[in-house]
């Protein structure tokens, strides 16, 4: 999961390359990565995946503000989970593992 959402992000320079294109296309654009709720937020029993996400989050913020008044848009789109019961059970059977003062 690690090296998904976060190292593909540093590792091959995407971020940094499609900056490098937009800005030499001489008439800005925008560039939208995929983050997460969780990356913003945090959520229950999440913590690894949150972590993973807010690594998309930070660099696509920094971007922006340095890259805004070049023209250059950088977002993150972050959805949440869809409720499903896939997902509740996911929740349920890591609630198992807290201890009981943080569940």
């Amino acid at each position: 999961m690690l090296s998904t959402n976060a190292m593909g992000l540093f590792l091959s320079v995407c971020l940094r390359r499609e900056v490098q294109e937009v800005l030499a296309s001489g008439r800005g654009g925008a560039i939208v990565d995929r983050a997460s709720i969780a990356g913003l937020n945090g959520i229950p029993c999440g913590d690894r995946y949150a972590v993973t996400k807010h690594v998309v989050v930070c660099p696509t913020k920094t971007a922006g503000i340095e890259h805004s008044s070049q023209g250059v848009r950088v977002n993150a789109a972050a959805p949440g989970a869809i409720k499903a019961d896939i997902i509740a059970r996911a929740i349920a059977a890591a609630m198992t593992f807290l201890p009981p003062w943080e569940s």
